[in-house]
C-alpha cells in the first residue's frame, strides 16, 4: 500500500496505543506531556507497517486497535493544550483526527479502498507534523 512510507518509527515499538497521559495539577514540561503522544505515534507507524500492510489482522481488528490510538492521542492533545502548549496540542489532535478518518474510511470501505489509502497518506504527513515536537 502506498503511504505508510510516510510514517517514521522507531526500531523495537511495542504496537500498543500509549496509555492515556495523566496530569497533575503542577505545571508540566511540554516534553514530558508531548512524549506520550509521541510513542503512540510511533507505536502506530509500526503497527501500520506490520499489521494494516501486510494485511494479517481483520478489518474489524484494524478498526479497534485505531480506535485506541485515536483515543490516546486525543487525550494527549487535551493534556498539552490545557497547560497550554497549543501548538504542541494542535498537532497532536491532527494526528488523532487523521488515524479516526483512517479508522472511518477502513470499517467503511475495506483496506484496499482508494479513499482508505489517502487516509494513511494523510494519517503520514499529520505523524511528520507532530513528531517535529518531539
Amino acid at each position: 500500500m502506498v503511504g505508510l512510507a510516510a510514517f517514521s518509527c522507531g526500531a523495537g515499538g511495542t504496537t500498543s496505543p500509549a496509555d492515556p497521559p495523566t496530569v497533575s495539577s503542577a505545571s508540566t514540561s511540554e516534553s514530558e506531556l508531548i512524549a506520550p503522544a509521541c510513542a503512540t505515534y510511533q507505536d502506530f507507524g509500526t503497527y501500520a507497517h506490520h499489521d494494516i500492510l501486510r494485511g494479517t489482522r481483520s478489518d474489524a481488528e484494524i478498526v479497534k486497535r485505531l480506535a485506541k490510538y485515536q483515543e490516546s492521542l486525543e487525550a494527549g492533545a487535551h493534556a498539552l493544550t490545557n497547560e497550554r502548549y497549543r501548538d504542541a496540542g494542535h498537532a497532536t489532535l491532527g494526528v488523532a483526527a487523521a488515524i479516526g478518518h483512517l479508522k472511518n474510511s477502513i470499517a467503511s470501505f475495506g483496506l484496499h479502498s482508494g479513499i482508505t489509502v489517502s487516509a494513511i497518506r494523510k494519517a503520514g504527513t499529520a505523524g511528520q507534523q507532530l513528531l517535529a515536537f518531539c
